[in-house]
């Protein structure tokens, strides 16, 4: 079921989008293979993100945020898809009954921008890695958003 939605949000967000990727748009995961592994914020470990690759086209995610005395604050799951030429970000968190659709917009070895410019906050992640580090900026309008520095705690889901 949960699959059923994820797709049925895809398809939804692509035809509103229709063919506006004259961008430099990912050919599919394997530009991204970077983003596989486990990954946490130091010094604490409080907040974490995991990628596993399941096929050559899906990159499935979780992400978790405790505070200092370890109680969970956030939960989230993602996905990577490769459809229709397409590459989307899938993110369902708690507070959205459905899944959250970003395309991306500019992928290389390093980065890579996903965009949902109709979805209210964030309208744009962006992943940049370098070396052992991963940085995610997150933002939206008027200037709201956050930055978080993870570091490569485990690359055993790697290439």
């Amino acid at each position: 079921m949960q699959r059923l939605i994820y797709l049925l949000s895809l398809v939804i967000i692509t035809l509103s989008w229709s063919a506006t990727a004259a961008d430099s748009k990912c050919d599919g995961l394997l530009k991204l293979q970077w983003i596989l592994g486990d990954w946490e914020t130091l010094p604490d470990g409080n907040t974490q993100e995991n990628w596993l690759k399941i096929s050559d086209d899906t990159f499935t995610g979780s992400g978790s945020s405790r505070d200092v005395s370890g109680v969970l604050e956030q939960q989230e799951s993602m996905r990577l898809v490769h459809m229709q030429r397409e590459v989307f970000y899938l993110a369902k968190v708690g507070h959205n009954s459905l899944p959250v659709a970003f395309k991306a917009k500019n992928c290389d070895s390093n980065t890579v921008t996903f965009v949902n410019p109709n979805h209210d906050f964030p309208k744009q992640i962006v992943y940049l890695r370098t070396d052992n580090k991963l940085v995610v900026n997150v933002t939206g309008s008027n200037g709201k958003g956050f930055t978080v520095h993870y570091q490569l705690k485990s690359n055993k889901n790697a290439p």
